[in-house]
């Protein structure tokens, strides 16, 4: 059965993963923006001013672009999240459908789950008083 704090973390870390890459591209045009500052500073103020012109067209560019990446990156996310709750609500309705089908042995397992867990805890516990 999937659980909805997977489905959360799933998409926090695409979420993630995408913001990153959206940083990562604004950073690399803001570094090509400064570059070519740099180099028109040695150039007549007329270059100067034809080079900085430049650089800020680029900069929003780069920023137009990032912000249609994080977009698609929500879109992208909102996707993934109708997809996994919906797989969710099957498995569970797998999951409800067994047990009414077999609920000796729905009962047997979760006692087996549930003995497997406190023993894990159990144990836990141990190695931390240590």
């Amino acid at each position: 059965m999937v659980k909805k704090k997977t489905i959360k973390n799933t998409v926090k870390k695409k979420a993630a993963g995408i913001r990153k890459t959206a940083k990562k591209k604004v950073s690399k045009a803001k570094a090509a923006a400064r570059k070519g500052l740099k180099k028109a500073s040695t150039k007549t103020s007329a270059g100067l001013k034809k080079a900085k012109s430049t650089a800020k067209k680029g900069m929003k560019r780069a920023g137009v672009k990032a912000s249609a990446d994080v977009a698609k990156a929500k879109a992208a996310a909102k996707k993934e999240i109708v997809l996994l709750r919906k797989r969710f609500a099957a498995a569970e309705k797998k999951a409800a459908s067994y047990i009414k089908k077999n609920p000796e042995k729905a009962a047997l397992i979760a006692a087996g789950i549930g003995a497997a867990i406190g023993a894990g805890l159990v144990s836990a516990m141990k190695k931390r008083k240590r």
